[in-house]
């Protein structure tokens, strides 16, 4: 086994990550109480998940201990939930997944909306006995556009 060399700059640069980490993943898991979305979720428990696996690497005795390769084992955990994080929001751009995206964080969405400066409107296509759209409908719009269109 090999010896760790415990260095003040070391220990600084270790203990600062623990804490920035732990902190990230306390703020994400009191977002997810709020929000209920599965992507905080996960990207809370990556974050906390490498945080533990830093916390091997500050008070490990040497390399090679079953605690050096605990602390490792929860850092690729912790990475295997952030490519979770990133997988799971590629793949949103389903018809499906956007449509509950829209569902979920409506408050959000009408809030980015209502501040746009941009005219935006939401439609209802008329369709054709063919199933072609032959007209649309002004369900809602913003007041940017409102203005444009009077």
């Amino acid at each position: 086994m090999v010896s760790g060399e415990f260095t003040l700059l070391r220990q600084v640069v270790l203990v600062s990550t623990v804490c920035l980490l732990t902190a990230s993943a306390v703020v994400f898991g009191v977002m997810y109480l709020e929000s209920k979305s599965n992507l905080v979720y996960w990207y809370s428990l990556g974050l906390l998940s490498i945080a533990i696996g830093v916390v091997s690497i500050l008070v490990e005795p040497s390399i090679g201990t079953p605690l050096s390769w605990t602390g490792r084992i929860a850092q690729f955990v912790g990475c295997i939930f952030l490519l979770n994080v990133v997988y799971a929001r590629t793949s949103v751009g389903t018809a499906y997944g956007m449509a509950e995206a829209f569902r979920r964080d409506k408050y959000h969405i009408n809030l980015l909306f209502s501040n746009m400066r941009d005219g935006f409107a939401y439609h209802r296509m008329i369709l054709d006995d063919n199933g072609k759209p032959v007209d649309y409908v002004f369900l809602e719009t913003m007041t940017p556009l409102k203005n444009l269109l009077d």
